[in-house]
This record gives structure tokens, C-alpha cells and sequence, in this order.
């Protein structure tokens, strides 16, 4: 037995329970399954939205004055990437011929007058939060390197796509 609001109570699964009158007999009752659902419902968002926040927490980098994210593997990191995206004006997408994600692209963002800025491997998504100006966007997988030429006015977003001959990472596997 176990005592719930000072009675004396039998719970048999999560939706009936019994619980002992002042006369000693024990009275049936059952727990909506609406109000279940209601609070599953009200609460469900809180929990779903601190994932997203550990997630981005751990995609989020800075270097020098650039902010930036870096991510896109499994769905929980394209989830949160895609929940965060707002907040960067420079979105890169890489992909293989076929339209699937690529990751491990080496990305170098340099300034107008070819001085690199930032330089980190990413994954198959990349945001980066970038000064009003003109940018050279570089990637490069194994032996392939592709460059974007961008201008960042504002806050609208510039996306750049890189597609890739093959994954570097199929390449691994078929030697």
C-alpha cells in the first residue's frame, strides 16, 4: 500500500487506483486518461526544447570575431542546426552528386583581400555569422576544392552549396 494525500491507497497500473474512505472501505477511481494526455502534452515541449539547446550548445564555436556552427549528423544535430539557423547570415550545405550529406569539408573563409578568417572541418551543414562584406567561401574534400565568392549585407542569409564528386569517407571504404 501507498499513501498518496495522507491515504491509504492501491495503485494497479498508472490510470486506476483505489483508495480507502473513513469507513475503511476502499473506493475505485479512475484517473482520466484526458488529463494524462493533457499534462504529457503541456510538459512535452520543455523537455523537447532543452535537447535542442544542449545540441546547438555543443555545435556552437567562435574564432576570432566569427561565430559559427558546425553539424548536421544524425537527426537530433540537424534538428537543432535547423532550430538555429536564424541567427547566422552565411549557410552552407555540402552534399554528394546524389543530394546526400557530406561531412568532414574542410571550410576557409577569408576576406575580400584573400586573408583567412576562419579554417575548421565541418559537417554537413555550416553557419556562420559574418560582418557586413565580401567573403571567398573555400571548401575542400580529399583532393577536390571548391570556392564561393559571397557578400553578406545585412542580415538575409547567403547560402552556398557545395556538392561533392564523392564522399570522402566512401572513398576510405572502397580501398
Amino acid at each position: 500500500m501507498k499513501f498518496f494525500n495522507n491515504k491509504k491507497s492501491i495503485i494497479f497500473n498508472n490510470f486506476d487506483t483505489y483508495t480507502q474512505n473513513k469507513n475503511g472501505f476502499f473506493i475505485y477511481n479512475k484517473i482520466k486518461i484526458k488529463k494524462v494526455l493533457f499534462l504529457l502534452i503541456c510538459f512535452l515541449p520543455f523537455f523537447y526544447s532543452y535537447s535542442f539547446a544542449d545540441v546547438a550548445a555543443d555545435l556552437t564555436h567562435q574564432q576570432g570575431n566569427i561565430s559559427y556552427m558546425s553539424g548536421g549528423i544524425g537527426q537530433d544535430e540537424s534538428d537543432a542546426m535547423e532550430a538555429a539557423q536564424g541567427g547566422y547570415n552565411l549557410r552552407v550545405l555540402n552534399t554528394d552528386k546524389a543530394g546526400h550529406y557530406s561531412g568532414d569539408i574542410r571550410i576557409v573563409i577569408s576576406d575580400s583581400k584573400n586573408k583567412p578568417l576562419l579554417e575548421t572541418v565541418a559537417g554537413p551543414l555550416f553557419y556562420a555569422n559574418l560582418a557586413n562584406g565580401r567573403y571567398v567561401v573555400e571548401g575542400f574534400s580529399g583532393n577536390q576544392h571548391q570556392k564561393k565568392l559571397v557578400t553578406i549585407t545585412g542580415h538575409k542569409p547567403i547560402r552556398v552549396r557545395f556538392t561533392w564528386q564523392q564522399d570522402i569517407n566512401d572513398d576510405l571504404l572502397n580501398q
